[in-house]
């Protein structure tokens, strides 16, 4: 089967030869017809693959979902757990617990700043950050309306859309 590319130069091909004044115009129009039907039956069926891809594309996002739903789950579980035998421990007055498979230890985290009055904090103590991100609603604003920016312009895309 021919290749979408290969019909599109072909197209292109023939229809120079409408240029040439020595070819019978029927004969031209009957090949570009003809191509043109290649091309919208290709293009047909390269829609209905996309069309299964995206089908398949958003089952996998569902499944996606799920299984971070899951895992989360799982997180929030251990997460409780531990906290239990964490509570159950400091309640019993127990740092360590050695089983033949585990040890389970209580032990202090490093220790960590808490922030409770930003404003009182000396500013020697405080790092500044500057951002530069440009605003490209206030640019395309001023583009559209005529202005010349430097180092920006409009551009327009096109898309392939599929109903």
């Amino acid at each position: 089967m021919t290749k979408l590319y290969e019909l599109a130069e072909s197209y292109k091909n023939i229809s120079v030869l409408l240029d040439d004044p020595s070819m019978e115009q029927e004969i031209i129009v009957g090949a570009l017809a003809a191509i043109v039907q290649d091309i919208t039956v290709k293009a047909g069926n390269i829609a209905a693959l996309i069309k299964c891809e995206e089908g398949d594309i958003e089952a996998i996002k569902a499944e996606e979902r799920r299984l971070a739903d899951r895992r989360r789950c799982r997180e929030n579980r251990v997460k409780w757990l531990k906290g239990y035998i964490k509570e159950g421990m400091e309640a019993a007055g127990l740092n360590k617990i050695k089983l033949p498979t585990f040890t389970i230890a209580l032990q202090n985290n490093p220790v960590r700043v808490e922030i409770y009055d930003m404003m009182q904090i000396p500013k020697q103590y405080i790092i500044e950050t500057i951002s530069h991100t440009p605003d490209k609603k206030a640019l395309a604003d001023a583009l559209k309306s005529g202005q010349i920016i430097k180092g920006a312009h409009l551009e327009q895309g096109v898309s392939l859309r599929i109903r």
